[in-house]
């Protein structure tokens, strides 16, 4: 199951998700959803990084990610 769209939530934490393929029954309110594994997908949008590649050195490289706005 793919949450395919954005949760815009409220202050008081209720929002609209929606999801593909849709559920089989509607919760009633006040139900409690709970997720299991959430995931999400990014896209890589900084620039590639540079490190030299040498046996026993360690490095700190930062990566700039977005997060993908999938169907």
């Amino acid at each position: 199951m793919i949450l395919t769209a954005s949760l815009d939530s409220t202050a008081s934490g209720m929002g609209y998700m929606q999801f593909s393929p849709p559920l089989r029954y509607a919760p009633g309110d006040n139900d409690p959803v709970i997720v299991v594994n959430p995931m999400s997908r990014f896209i890589f949008s900084g620039q590639y990084p540079e490190w030299a590649n040498a046996p026993g050195v360690s490095t700190t490289v930062s990566l700039d990610f977005e997060e993908d706005c999938f169907p």
